[in-house]
């Protein structure tokens, strides 16, 4: 369900704020000492008293007793703490060394997540177990027992609920005093409203800002309602229904960015600006992308986005220029920084597919793109669709050739059933190093094909480049998949 989908996301999110008020809170200090939040991770500077570790104990403890009772242990959050034994390991390269160790206590932590909690309580969750036997678990989180009212569990009803509001917030109020269950900590307001909380996308003098990504397309204004899934597939022109996609992707070696990127010019003020900036890129400009172009405002449907990654959803066409849109603005925020890559996927569906089966495909196709390797070299910075991987580059150029097929088509200078055979070649030339025949006479094959079938010497040659190796006729795939989906749309 996207709502859920869109409401998990806020909640780690507001989780993450709410946590890190929590521990400022409890050691006295002002919230400027909250260095960064984003992406479900804060970063906190308090002081190293000699009550210090019996207060992180204290408070790992009441996390870990929160997160299982409140989520049955599907989230949890770790405390780590890093000491700073003189202020110069604050500045140059001696914060990038404090930063590597941060990392390594983090990755200890998680090695130890919930000892505390199930030390204090014990390691047998018994507050759901009658009401397990009764209802069963709920359909959604499969982890929680179902209600009778509903059949969903209380706290997937509650998600359902926020993930409606988010597309209307106009106020995020938050209570992070005591740690209570998250829809009494957290207030989302749609009308209006005189008290203190974070405005959304809207300054008002005095109050704080944010700016949530979640944007999806209306029927005529807020008050008609969001358009279905069924309807974004439509095409805007001629309403036919089309195939829908999602789009996946994150900024690669994040944690490696913030250290090398910065070197000896490390210190805190710039790793907070840094981390501001993805949030903001990832969040305001997002929305402001979407908002200032007509089709991607009457078409994409933000999941989610912030931190450094981001979920959306629309008509396949729409999204593989999107995904190209957005890598060419994240090369703009970066001033082109070659250190700053990103990697994505891309996965067609009917819009009946509900959206966790989309998603889940979504999360393979991007993580065939983090391991996308050059010359035994993983690399990532590429994107998949299609079944294909490749750098960002290619995919402009693939998108550019699909284009050229589906003009070639429309002036019958090639059958539909020539370019589909493309994708056939292209999955024998992926095969080729497997022995068979037929998959190693792949190029000659290929040659003849486009000889027999295509009309004129120089749409002959423009195809012909594609036997050119093997690397080349993978790619093809894409191109000629673009084309067929294209000519599809249009006989729907």
């Amino acid at each position: 369900n996207a709502k859920l989908l869109r409401a998990r996301s806020f909640q780690v999110w507001a989780l993450s704020l709410a946590f890190a008020r929590h521990l400022v809170a409890r050691f006295n200090v002002s919230e400027a000492n909250i260095i960064t939040f984003a992406g479900g991770r804060f970063l906190l500077l308090l002081p190293n008293s000699q009550s210090y570790e019996a207060i992180v104990e204290a408070i790992q403890t009441e996390l870990d007793s929160y997160m299982l009772k409140e989520f049955s242990a599907r989230l949890s959050c770790i405390v780590s703490s890093t000491p700073i034994k003189n202020p110069s390991d604050l500045i140059q390269t001696n914060g990038v060394q404090l930063q590597f160790r941060m990392q390594n206590h983090d990755a200890l932590q998680k090695m130890k997540k919930f000892q505390h909690g199930l030390h204090a309580y014990g390691h047998v969750l018994e507050q759901n177990y009658i009401a397990l036997q009764k209802y069963g678990s709920c359909p959604l989180c499969e982890v929680n027992p179902a209600t009778e009212s509903s059949g969903h569990c209380k706290s997937c009803d509650d998600m359902l609920g926020i993930g409606s509001s988010l597309m209307k917030a106009k106020r995020i109020l938050l209570k992070a005093d005591t740690l209570q269950p998250f829809g009494k900590m957290v207030r989302i307001v749609s009308g209006e409203f005189n008290g203190y909380g974070y405005t959304n996308r809207v300054y008002e003098p005095g109050l704080p800002m944010i700016s949530l990504p979640y944007l999806a397309p209306f029927r005529g204004d807020e008050e008609s309602g969001l358009l279905t899934f069924e309807e974004i597939a439509q095409d805007l022109g001629t309403r036919a229904s089309k195939k829908l996609a999602m789009f996946k992707a994150g900024i690669d070696n994040l944690g490696l960015l913030f250290g090398s990127s910065l070197g000896d010019r490390w210190s805190l003020s710039r790793y907070a600006d840094l981390s501001y900036q993805f949030q903001q890129f990832f969040s305001a400009f997002l929305a402001q992308m979407i908002a200032e172009n007509e089709t991607y405002q009457k078409s994409i449907y933000v999941v989610f986005s912030g931190g450094d990654d981001l979920c959306i959803l629309g008509p396949w066409d729409v999204v593989m220029e999107f995904a190209l849109d957005f890598r060419k603005q994240l090369d703009k925020f970066t001033n082109n920084n070659k250190a700053v890559t990103l990697s994505g996927g891309i996965v067609l569906a009917s819009s009946t597919l509900p959206v966790r089966n989309l998603a889940a495909m979504a999360e393979e196709t991007l993580d065939a793109s983090k391991h996308r390797a050059e010359r035994g070299v993983t690399v990532k910075d590429g994107i998949t669709v299609f079944g294909v991987t490749q750098s960002w580059p290619d995919y402009a150029q693939a998108i550019e050739d699909g284009k050229q097929m589906l003009q070639y088509i429309r002036k019958k200078a090639v059958t539909k059933a020539a370019v589909y055979q493309i994708i056939d070649f292209s999955h024998r030339a992926e095969r080729v190093g497997s022995g068979n025949l037929r998959d190693l006479l792949w190029a000659s094959n290929y040659t003849y094909q486009i000889n027999r079938n295509i009309k004129g010497n120089e749409t002959k040659l423009w195809f012909a480049r594609f036997a050119a190796s093997p690397a080349a006729m993978i790619k093809a795939r894409v191109s000629s998949s673009y084309a067929l989906y294209k000519v599809r749309d249009r006989n729907m």
